[in-house]
């Protein structure tokens, strides 16, 4: 069958809608807590320290979580992680909703970071597993962006549940969890990839190229994290109201969502280096214009468009990652873990970086230095980035010999 009449990804659309609707339920419930972070300040009396570590302890879940969860995928598959991985995520979503002291609060936390974790690489691993390379980044695009659009939907259920009550909201979230576990056993599972130990881990990172590729995991997290600090302390230095800047990361969720999927066509199309050094220039110049306008309006798009470009690298660079982890003789499931394990820390370094730089040095500085932190990302030249390259050629090759 010729690959442009294949529907629509030759490995069936139930996979593809399942894979977006466990983007959507992790995603959602990431960008849950900041609505609900003052209630559970004053409820609990906690000052500005513990509210960041209950901020923190989703990702310090997500960052323990990364390791075991390709370990498991092999053991089990990656079906089976991920049904269990909902499983836990619903549970452990109940514990947070009913959860009556602060220390209950930070472990549910946690544990669904972990989930998470699971979840992410397994269904990743699941789709990479069944598809073809030429295929992946519009694969990759689409879940993305469920997830980047699942990113604006978090503040909402915070919203609710702040107003209905969290026992009732996460009730109901950790039934659909329940559903969406029992539903991936409705599906063909993939090949279960060999069982390989930690070492396995520790040369994968070494082989050329990938040290390249697990920074560009890591680079979407610490543009987030910066752009996050320090664009809404911004908004708000020129009279933006919560509301206004609660619309502006709204906004730009929805770029992020929208340019997810054209990302992965391109890559497809091109390769993974051009969209990524495109993406990361283009950044470049809107966060340096974040730090420098000075009218709300213009520095509202700025964001929202600043937001979207870091989704825009993230397509291509995981389609990077898979091609080149494959190339190196492992299960993609393993570069998925470090995926994970690269995007956490990342997140932390930027939003603590970029808050100290703009305490010691202002604005303009502290996103004049991320700015040249992905001009530096874009000129990485192209031997440095082999699994970049590999990807284009390992498509080209697929797309042609189809017959």
């Amino acid at each position: 069958m010729s690959l442009r009449r294949r529907r629509p990804f030759g490995l069936g659309i139930g996979l593809v809608v399942f894979a977006c609707v466990v983007a959507l339920l992790d995603s959602s419930l990431i960008s849950v807590l900041p609505p609900l972070l003052p209630a559970y300040v004053r409820q609990f009396g906690i000052g500005s320290g513990l509210a960041g570590v209950l901020s923190a302890s989703y990702s310090v879940g997500l960052l323990f979580g990364a390791l075991p969860a390709g370990l498991l995928i092999a053991r089990i598959g990656q079906r089976a992680v991920v049904a269990l991985a909902l499983l836990v995520l619903a549970v452990s979503s109940v514990v947070f909703g009913f959860a009556g002291s602060f220390e209950a609060v930070v472990a549910a936390r946690t544990v669904e970071g972990v989930a998470s974790a699971f979840a992410w690489t397994a269904t990743l691993a699941w789709l990479a597993s069944v598809s073809l390379p030429v295929q992946r980044a519009r694969l990759f695009g689409l879940v993305f962006g469920t997830a980047f659009a699942g990113f604006t939907l978090g503040p909402v259920l915070g919203a609710i549940a702040a107003r209905v009550g969290t026992d009732v909201v996460f009730s109901v979230f950790a039934l659909v969890a329940a559903c969406a576990a029992v539903l991936a056993f409705t599906f063909v599972a993939a090949g279960r990839p060999q069982q390989r130990p930690l070492a396995a881990y520790r040369s994968l990172v070494v082989q050329p190229g990938i040290p390249y590729a697990l920074w560009l995991q890591a680079m979407p997290g610490f543009l987030a994290g910066s752009i996050g600090v320090v664009a809404a302390l911004r908004l708000s230095g020129l009279g933006a109201s919560t509301s206004t800047i609660a619309a502006v990361f709204l906004v730009g969720g929805a770029v992020q969502a929208a340019v997810s999927p054209l990302a992965g066509g391109w890559t497809d199309r091109v390769g993974p280096l051009r969209p990524i050094r495109g993406g990361f220039l283009a950044a470049a110049l809107l966060i340096a214009a974040t730090g420098l306008l000075e009218r709300l309006v213009l520095l509202g798009a700025s964001v929202a468009l600043a937001l979207g470009a870091t989704a825009w690298v993230l397509t291509p660079a995981t389609a990077a990652l898979t091609t080149g982890v494959e190339r190196a003789g492992e299960d993609s499931s393993l570069g998925f873990a470090l995926m994970n394990l690269a995007f956490a820390p990342g997140a932390i370094l930027g939003a603590v970086l970029a808050g100290v730089l703009r305490d010691t040095a202002g604005d303009g500085t502290a996103l004049g230095v991320v700015a040249l932190v992905c001009v530096g990302t874009a000129l990485v030249p192209a031997r440095l980035a082999l699994p970049v390259e590999h990807a284009k050629q390992l498509s080209a090759v697929e797309s042609g010999s189809q017959p």
